[in-house]
Order: structure tokens, then sequence, then C-alpha cells
């Protein structure tokens, strides 16, 4: 097949906006024009950065139900933050390993990785991305909310200022992905929310780490004509990173832009890319749930800036949640291995098993009014909670 009849076959698949959509991104790695709009060395002046001038999306976690639940459970949640402050991890509900934040090799920028002209040098780039998700985040915060101890609050922030130091902003290969930016900045996001009381957030900690979601936030809309060119699960992630990031910075005219472009997309891609059924358009339990997880974010965060959803996107949230639980075993809360797989998990909210998709079919269910009666199994009761 010579390059012309590629070029057609291509377009005959995917469709002449999405090659084109792609075709835009090419040329922006090739001209270098994203090393000239996402530089490492730029900072927004750090007065914007005061308290007063962001608002945290997510309240702290202060309802009696969560507490008793949390306190329940208490011995489970702290060994698993034990291990996160004994420097492991568990990726892909793997045995734990230790948590590596610094990528191999010399960094150079991202751009240079994605255009091919620099290799990361390792194996599977996943094992790079992973830790650097900070799903760490989340049961360090359990622990914090049944203890106040500070030490999980101090954690993260260690490793906060780990991986800083080791990945400068758009250098190296945690930045080439826009995607693992996003995800990122949720994380981050959500640690500020959680610990921003601590006695180790201390205000030069609190404006580092809004320079880093700033920073993050800023790397996502120069290349959205790739999650475009996709329309799968990059769109939706990358979508609600700039939402929050942008309900976090909404007194920054940058900040309502990336509210705007967030809101956009995001509710162009769930009409898009869930079906009439509720079929997720990747054919696969684990990205329907990553979807799903990112649309209960998505609700909480526009909620608390007084957004509703539109109804077409509640509608299609709705069929995704039942066709996802119209697959779960009552036995044991988990759904098929159904078409690929890649162990992601982006909210982990219970230290239980990744198989098991029963609790936020739960938490989706009361969002999106679905009359579905998911059995009470054991060790299924673990949540921080973001509703």
């Amino acid at each position: 097949m010579n390059r012309l009849e590629k070029i057609i076959k291509t377009i005959h698949q995917l469709g002449i906006k999405s090659v084109i959509e792609y075709g835009v991104y090419r040329l922006g790695l090739i001209s270098g024009h994203y090393q000239r709009v996402t530089p490492s060395n730029f900072f927004l002046p750090i007065q914007e950065f005061l308290p007063d001038k962001v608002n945290w999306p997510f309240p702290k976690p202060s309802s009696p139900e969560l507490i008793n639940i949390l306190q329940g459970e208490k011995d489970t949640l702290l060994f698993e933050a034990q291990e996160v402050i004994d420097g492991k991890v568990r990726l892909f509900g793997s045995p734990a390993i230790p948590l590596i934040l610094t990528p191999p090799g010399e960094l150079f920028h991202w751009s240079e990785y994605e255009s091919g002209n620099v290799s990361i040098g390792t194996g599977d780039i996943k094992l790079v991305w992973e830790p650097a998700r900070f799903g760490f985040v989340f049961p360090l915060a359990r622990a914090f909310t049944i203890t106040g101890d500070d030490k999980y609050a101090l954690c993260f922030w260690n490793n906060f200022e780990k991986f800083s130091a080791a990945n400068p902003f758009n250098l190296g290969p945690n930045w080439a992905s826009a995607q693992e930016v996003a995800l990122r900045l949720l994380a981050l996001i959500f640690g500020g929310s959680a610990f921003k009381e601590a006695k180790s957030s201390t205000p030069d900690r609190m404006q580092m780490l809004l320079t880093s979601i700033y920073m993050h936030a800023r790397r996502i809309p120069p290349t959205l004509w790739y999650a475009r060119s996709q329309n799968n699960n990059h769109l939706v992630s990358e979508s609600v990173g700039l939402f929050s990031a942008g309900c976090l910075f909404s007194t920054l005219k940058e900040g309502k832009d990336w509210q705007g472009t967030g809101w956009k997309w995001f509710n162009s891609a769930i009409q898009l890319q869930i079906a009439a059924d509720g079929e997720y358009i990747q054919h696969s339990t684990n990205y329907h749930r990553l979807v799903l997880q990112l649309s209960l974010w998505m609700y909480v965060v526009s909620h608390q800036h007084h957004q509703q959803l539109p109804n077409q996107t509640l509608t299609k949230l709705t069929s995704a949640t039942r066709w996802l639980s119209a697959l779960i075993e009552p036995s044991n809360g988990q759904v098929p291995n159904l078409g690929h797989n890649d162990g992601s998990n982006i909210l982990p909210l219970s230290p239980c098993s990744i198989r098991i998709f029963v609790l936020l079919l739960r938490q989706q269910s009361g969002l999106f009014s679905v009359s579905q009666y998911f059995p009470q199994a054991a060790g299924m009761n673990f949540r921080f909670g973001l509703v």
C-alpha cells in the first residue's frame, strides 16, 4: 500500500475532520510551535496565587456518615497510607513496589519525545506515567481525614516536591501526554483541597502547588487538537482537567477561558462518545469506568460552581451507568474484563481491588437517578467520598 492509499484509507476510517485535527497537531510538533508556547521557565506572578484568589473545589469532608464509614475501616485505610509513607505504591493493582517519581535519562522538552527525536529509554511508558498520576494522594487524604495526623499531609508535600524537582515544567516524558498532565492536575487539586489546612501546608508550599497546577493547565490547550482527533478518553480527561483548573483560577482571564473550553469539549465528548444504549466508544469496561470517574468529578466540581450539566449529557451518563451496572457480578462487585484494560483507576475511592466497580456505580446511581440495587459485599464499603 503506497502513501496515498494509506491517506485515503485513513480518511475513510477516521473521517476527514479527525485527520485534519491530527495533522494540525503534527504540524505543531514539526514546526517547533509547541516548544515556543509551552516553555519550561514561565511563571505567573506569585501575587496571583494568594489564598483569597483561588477556589478549591472540594470542601473539607466533614459528613458524620463519611467519617463513620472511614473509621469503620480505619486499620485498612491506615495500612494503605503507611505504604505510601514508606515509599511504596501499588500500580495497576499489583503488590507494593518502590514509588519512583524521577524519569529515566536526560530530560528534553516534551515535544521531542512526541516527535520521535528522543527516546524515553524505558520498556513501557506506563511504568513512568502511572506513579506520576499521583493516585497515592487519595489514600493519604483518607488517612488524614480520620486522624488529622500531619504526617499524611507531609508525605504528600514531600512527594510533590520530589516530583517537581525531577520533572521541571514541560521537560521530560511526564509532560509528553496532555492526558497524563490533566490526570495529575486533578490529583494535585484534590491534594490541595484535602491538605490545605494541614500544619505542613505552609504558604510557600501552597503557592508552589498553585503554580504547578497553573503550569499543568497551560500545557493542555495547545495540543487539544490531538485529543479531539482521537475522540476518546483523552478528550474527556483533558476537558475535565481544564474545567477544574478554570474553576480553581476563576479570577484569572485564563481560568475563565479554561473553564469554558473544558465545559464545551466535555459535554461534546460525552454526547458523542456514549451510544444511545450507554456503551462507551472504546468498547472497554475499564475505559468505561475511567470516563464515569471523570464524569463524577465533573459533576461535583460543576455543582460546586453552580453549573448544571446539560440534559443531553446527563441522559448519556445515565445510560452509561446503567450499561455498566448491568454487568456487575453481585457476589463480588466485579465486571467482565471486556476490551482493552491498561489498569487505569484514576479515582481510587477505596483500597479495594481495581477489579471492583460497584463503589463507583453506587456513586453514579445516586447522581444520575439510576434505580439499581448494588448488593453490599464484604470489603466494599471503603470510600473517601466526593459527594
